[in-house]
């Protein structure tokens, strides 16, 4: 058992001992989870940020399968498919560029 440490709905402080103004909670708890009503835990949203951040990442990643993706097809002369990774990624890349 931990013992949480609780601000305005959020786990400030976690300890292993009881300690003044900590109360008791689950082994899985963490900083910064949030106390919900129905007195679990979880993690709170992410901000629009960390969202932007994290789909920005995703993008590249796509971008980058795409880009190896592309090889047999250029090389085997295959246009449609080509053209087809093509628009998938410029689709992505006009995205990318809209964060």
């Amino acid at each position: 058992m931990k013992f949480v440490q609780i601000e305005n709905g959020v786990v400030q402080s976690v300890s292993l001992s009881p300690q003044e103004g900590f109360v008791a909670a689950p082994d899985d708890v963490i900083a910064g989870q949030v106390l919900q009503s129905d007195g679990n835990y979880a993690n709170p949203a992410p901000s629009p940020a960390v969202e932007k951040e994290s789909r920005r990442a995703e993008i590249i990643l796509e971008l980058s399968s795409l880009d190896l993706a592309s090889i047999r097809p250029l090389r085997a002369g295959e246009g449609d498919r080509l053209a087809e990774i093509d628009r998938q990624a410029q689709l992505l890349r006009e995205e990318l560029a809209g964060l």
